[in-house]
């Protein structure tokens, strides 16, 4: 795989609190639904909740992006040679 072909992979990747963030959305906008006839006020409060958690979901994503672009610029800047085969598998930004 080429240092484009990295780069490209990197843009591409997902945090992986991305799918939990992203079923917890699914099961708040259920719950205030399923809430609706018995609380109505409550129900639109739950659903006020879902902006923020899709903010946190893109902010984690694009951490996890920049982490693992940070690294692959680093890697150029060091002229380090670094093996892009097709088991490639990014760190995590915490290792």
């Amino acid at each position: 795989m080429t240092f484009r072909d990295a780069i490209e992979r990197a843009s591409r990747i997902k945090s992986d609190a991305d799918w939990w963030i992203n079923i917890l959305q699914i099961i708040t906008a259920i719950f205030a639904v399923l809430l609706v006839p018995f609380f109505k006020f409550t129900s639109l409060l739950i659903l006020i909740a879902i902006p923020p958690f899709a903010a946190i979901g893109a902010c984690t994503t694009n951490t996890r992006r920049t982490s693992e672009m940070v690294k692959l610029h680093l890697m150029y800047l060091a002229d380090k040679d670094y093996d892009y085969d097709d088991h490639y598998r990014p760190a995590h930004p915490l290792d």
